[in-house]
């Protein structure tokens, strides 16, 4: 009930930040197979608006309580241009914005992979501070719908890290109840050392609500080192196409 009020209350009282977020990355975003698969000569345009109660980046908590992210995305022809930015609901600030390139390609009708550059901008006490990431994956049309991630910075820190990802949708009438378990593996990647990391396990129901499709999740991480905590935290997506 408290995480149902939060979300009621933080959209309610949120409103104008909303606006400016999305204001903020207008004429970016990412949508990576649809742009590839479903009409490679159509340009596709996607926002999303998410309210979390707490932000996780690669494990790591990037923030001490709820945040209220956008993204808006641009496709074409297995390309995408993404931009993104999160509002810290706590500090009552913006603390990151990021673009980033990607392009996706099918190798077969099994094997697909994709290669990405980013730009990441994080706040931190109180001075922005840039840094470059470059990241790479494949993916696999097989039961489980296998995933795995490499990401590498240069900039922040010269780490890395690798994600192994299994995810399966099934369709409920008009909604979709997914569930996705990752694990991932950081060698220095904005900590010191090398060592499995966490494991997660996700848990959404996507509903078509008219135009735009809402999704609740649930998300479990269990740390799998000292430097990761155990987390349980919630969050609902506002999706729509343009």
């Amino acid at each position: 009930m408290r995480f149902l009020r939060a979300i009621v209350m933080a959209l309610a009282t949120r409103l104008g930040v909303v606006g400016l977020l999305i204001a903020a990355v207008s004429g970016f975003g990412g949508l990576r197979q649809a742009a590839a698969q479903d009409n490679p000569a159509a340009v596709t345009v996607g926002a999303d608006l998410e309210f979390k109660t707490r932000y996780l980046f690669a494990g790591i908590p990037f923030s001490a309580g709820e945040v209220i992210q956008a993204k808006i995305t641009v496709g074409h022809a297995g390309w995408t241009l993404n931009a993104f930015t999160n509002y810290d609901l706590e500090a009552e600030e913006f603390s990151e914005g990021d673009v980033w390139a990607e392009y996706y390609h099918q190798f077969n009708d099994k094997v697909g992979g994709f290669l990405g550059a980013a730009l990441y901008n994080f706040k931190i006490a109180a001075s922005w501070e840039p840094t470059v990431e470059l990241y790479a994956g494949l993916t696999a049309n097989l039961p489980g719908n296998p995933t795995l991630y490499f990401a590498h910075d240069f900039a922040l820190t010269t780490g890395n890290h690798v994600t192994f990802t299994l995810s399966h949708g099934i369709p409920v009438e008009a909604a979709t109840v997914s569930v996705a378990g990752n694990i991932d593996y950081n060698n220095g990647y904005y900590r010191e050392g090398s060592s499995l990391s966490y494991a997660d396990l996700n848990v959404s129901v996507t509903v078509p609500v008219g135009d735009v499709t809402l999704t609740p999740m649930l998300t479990l991480q269990e740390g799998l080192h000292e430097d990761f905590e155990d987390q349980v935290l919630g969050s609902i997506k506002l999706h729509v196409d343009f």
